[in-house]
């Protein structure tokens, strides 16, 4: 994700972010990702939004959607 450091899977850290982001994106979470780049590995690198509401139009998500990358970015991952 754009602007967001996260651990390696397979770690504490990494599988404790694992779980809240399966919190916060649960199944039929409307959600909208956007490419930003690609990383010195060459994975793609982007922007999450999403809604928890019963929202189709992925205009409305992004007017009322939340914007994953900065909710994370503002929540260090001993706070998750």
């Amino acid at each position: 994700m754009h602007n967001v450091w996260a651990a390696e899977l397979g770690t504490n850290e990494g599988d404790d972010n694992f779980e809240f982001l399966k919190k916060k994106l649960r199944a039929n979470t409307n959600v909208i990702v956007r490419s930003r780049s690609k990383d010195i590995y060459g994975r793609y690198v982007g922007e999450v939004l999403y809604s928890n509401k019963k929202i189709q139009d992925p205009k409305d998500i992004f007017k009322e959607g939340i914007y994953l990358n900065q909710e994370l970015g503002e929540n260090p991952s001993s706070d998750l």
